[in-house]
């Protein structure tokens, strides 16, 4: 399911730019016959696609590409939970998810592996395990690529040189409005045999069923006959491939295609087939297809904190830094998790307030405000009736080392309805500390994601943001 979305906020998000590289890309790609990809698995009756296609398949993929783990073999240590990043970003209803705001949770919070929080049919609770919110910050999103006019042969172009560098790529679309055909036997070849009569999407008739699968790879050989005159004809050949979180009765195991005619708003096929009306281009929008690059990180600096709320979603906090004698923080990182999201229930998912202890990372505000001691922690409550209670505040190092003790104001640390809250300390010097890399089951590792081989094309100019609309289906 997928929220209608107006901004993506993150100021790491960018537009595909041309990258190192060049030349022709290869005629067949699939990256989910690489290790590194997840297995086929389903999001069952949640509305959870958006957090299967990026959580899921797609940080999966790119930190076990980039560590060299075996995510293929379904160890669950391996593979990240789309129940993380769903019960953090739904708003307490059932009813789908942004994109953006997803993204933004794993490029702040990181993500938990299946392991740590299993995904199941709770889409309530948050994870109240404090090591699994510490841990989940060593694995983040380093950028969120644009892979904008995909309508268009440039938008093409664009996505097979993503996956022909390695990538994998999330996307929105309408699939209950796929119109279903089968892959035909080209004769003059026998590079398409192997996939000769499995499901094809032929085009786009509609607008119904927003959801988000993920590109996996592509074949030029594939041949869907569009138009339906039993020949071979321009603009027929050739099929991207998409993993899709519906389980492996699904299409094609779990996967599917769909035809690269599919992409434009009308058939580039001739002759052009004759009944194709209400066909629409395959993305929900000209920029509803992404790329991930990750990072493996240890923060230096770690903001530790303990509240108890009946409702969060009339809570926000933030963490910061000021001068030693300040009464407020000058710098400040708003936490995306805690951005008065998750409806009107307690941290377990019910309605009587419990107590989490959650963590942040102040890594880059302290690299940025070295001469800056006081940290803080702001809590803003709107909820008249259910006041949030901030227990304990610390600033922690790589090591779990306390640095100080803290302030709280007011006293009881309870900051009710339109009062904010705040609790400091001050900062000591630590040295960074560097946690060993897991060895159980590694492969040999990659220190960060190869130089890709070959430029993704861009025709427009780069910006810091990128906006859309994207309905709230399933």
């Amino acid at each position: 399911m997928l929220r209608a979305d107006q901004l993506m906020i993150a100021p790491t998000y960018q537009e595909a730019t041309d990258e190192p590289g060049g030349g022709d890309v290869p005629t067949r790609v699939d990256n989910s016959e690489t290790p590194w990809f997840p297995p086929i698995r389903s999001q069952g009756y949640i509305g959870s696609c958006v957090s299967w296609g990026i959580t899921y398949y797609a940080m999966s993929y790119e930190v076990c590409r980039l560590k060299g783990w075996q995510a293929s073999s379904g160890d669950n240590a391996f593979l990240f939970s789309p129940k993380w990043t769903y019960n953090q970003v739904n708003g307490g209803v059932d009813s789908g998810s942004y994109m953006s705001d997803t993204f933004n949770v794993l490029l702040q919070q990181g993500a938990a592996t299946w392991s740590q929080w299993p995904y199941d049919t709770d889409y309530l609770g948050w994870c109240l395990d404090s090591a699994t919110w510490k841990s989940a910050l060593r694995w983040r999103l380093a950028s969120v690529q644009t892979l904008s006019f995909a309508s268009t042969s440039t938008g093409i172009s664009s996505l097979k040189a993503a996956l022909a560098n390695g990538y994998v790529a999330p996307f929105a679309t309408y699939v209950t409005s796929w119109v279903k055909a089968r892959v035909a036997d080209d004769r003059s070849t026998a590079s398409d045999d192997r996939y000769v009569d499995e499901s094809i999407c032929s085009y786009m008739q509609g607008n119904y069923g927003a959801h988000i699968m993920t590109f996996v790879g592509y074949d030029d050989s594939i041949w869907c006959d569009i138009n339906g005159n039993g020949r071979v004809d321009s603009g027929e050949r050739g099929a991207f491939k998409v993993a899709n979180s519906w389980g492996a009765s699904d299409w094609n195991r779990g996967f599917r295609w769909v035809s690269y005619d599919a992409f434009y708003s009308s058939s580039q096929v001739s002759p052009a087939p004759t009944d194709q009306s209400s066909r629409l281009p395959l993305l929900q929008s000209i920029s509803a297809c992404y790329y991930l690059t990750v990072r493996d990180r240890l923060p230096t600096h770690y903001g530790r904190f303990t509240l108890n709320h009946a409702s969060r979603g009339d809570m926000s906090i933030s963490l910061g830094l000021s001068a030693g004698t300040d009464a407020a923080p000058t710098a400040t990182t708003a936490l995306s998790a805690f951005a008065k999201r998750g409806g009107p229930y307690a941290f377990d998912g019910g309605y009587q307030g419990v107590d989490g202890t959650f963590f942040g990372d102040m890594s880059d505000l302290v690299a940025a405000h070295p001469s800056l001691t006081r940290c803080w922690l702001v809590a803003s409550n709107t909820g008249y009736a259910q006041p949030l209670s901030v227990k304990d505040f610390a600033i922690e190092d790589a090591a779990g080392n306390a640095l100080a003790t803290y302030q709280v104001t007011p006293a009881d640390g309870v900051v009710n309805g339109g009062v904010t809250g705040w609790a400091r300390w001050h900062l000591q010097p630590c040295r960074p500390l560097q946690d060993p890399i897991p060895r159980r089951r590694r492969s040999p590792c990659l220190a960060s994601h190869p130089v890709p081989k070959f430029a993704i094309p861009w025709t427009g100019p780069n910006r810091r943001g990128c906006q859309r609309s994207i309905p709230r289906r399933c």
